[in-house]
């Protein structure tokens, strides 16, 4: 066992001085690129394989910076991520999404050749949780390409602490058939359009998403099916519970989501709507339709994380 063990450390020794030599090539530009964890223990591992997204955002500036994004799901059995840059804990610039239930974490390093770790505070365990990440420069592919003389702007990571003020969010309702039946390719935030009563029915908790979607038409987008109960004090001023409403987007973003739909399978489906501040808003998805053995391999990836959640708590009672 000690001999796979030693085995296994070399192998990854390895892999990480081949992955600095593919980093060191890198231009400037913003990258997607895979990552792989290590943890001592197996039970680690594949908790940081389930709730670390494979993909993470490389951004190398023109002024040698480089900025990491990683995504972590599973907010609603984690929090207080921080993230380790060579041992030492560095600021982040966190973006949460309550209606999928994950979290973008964006931090500076000086060097991609830099020893990154993830600390997170697991609930079922009642203590950190702590592993690395290592990025697959090898699988690299550039998104968008930057020249040398483009300007770059302030990166607003550094100035998290002085600058950052978060909106007060509140989820009103959620779409939890949407996973299951589509595949979520991009979502976007909308505004939409209520009558009085209908936001004080909303705010209440009383919206119902279940059958609903959205459509375009005549250059506009409406959702529909989507159920606003009757406001109780409304009596005269309350509105049909099922009618259109018009969702609120640039022109821009309207062309594009008409594009998109256009593919065969392709839909607007509506995944939450709640409360940014003081307005309703709607986070609008573009999904594709799921085929049964895409629904039967979901099962199987639940059925596979309720049982490493089930390792957790048994590890943590000894």
């Amino acid at each position: 066992m000690k001999k796979l063990k030693h085995l296994f450390t070399i192998l990854l020794t390895i892999f990480c001085i081949t992955n600095v030599s593919y980093a060191a090539s890198l231009d400037y530009g913003l990258y997607n690129v895979k990552n792989d964890v290590y943890h001592e223990q197996e039970i680690g591992m594949n908790m940081a394989r389930t709730y670390l997204n494979q993909t993470m955002r490389v951004d190398a500036k023109t002024n040698g910076t480089y900025y990491y994004t990683v995504e972590f799901s599973g907010t609603e059995y984690m929090n207080k991520h921080r993230i380790l840059v060579n041992g030492s804990q560095v600021s982040t610039t966190k973006k949460s999404n309550s209606s999928n239930g994950t979290i973008k974490l964006t931090f500076k390093v000086k060097s991609l050749s830099s020893k990154i770790k993830a600390r997170i505070y697991v609930d079922a365990m009642g203590r950190d949780v702590e592993f690395q990440i290592i990025p697959d420069f090898s699988t690299a592919k550039c998104v968008q390409k930057y020249s040398k003389k483009e300007t770059t702007k302030t990166d607003k990571t550094d100035k998290t602490n002085k600058s950052d003020k978060k909106e007060n969010t509140k989820t009103l309702a959620q779409n939890k058939k949407a996973r299951h039946e589509y595949f979520i390719l991009e979502t976007i935030e909308a505004g939409i359009e209520l009558a009085g009563t209908e936001v004080k029915s909303a705010r209440l908790g009383k919206v119902n998403l279940t059958d609903a979607y959205a459509s375009i038409k005549n250059g506009e987008v409406f959702i529909k099916q989507m159920n606003i109960s009757p406001f109780e004090q409304g009596n005269i001023f309350n509105r049909d519970p099922l009618r259109d409403r018009k969702l609120l987007l640039h022109k821009k973003e309207i062309l594009k989501l008409t594009n998109q739909i256009q593919q065969d399978g392709y839909a607007l489906i509506p995944l939450a709507v709640y409360l940014k501040g003081s307005l309703v808003k709607v986070s609008l998805a573009v999904a594709k339709g799921k085929k049964l053995y895409d629904k039967r391999e979901d099962i199987a990836k639940k059925d596979a994380k309720r049982n490493i959640e089930r390792s957790i708590k048994n590890y943590n009672r000894y």
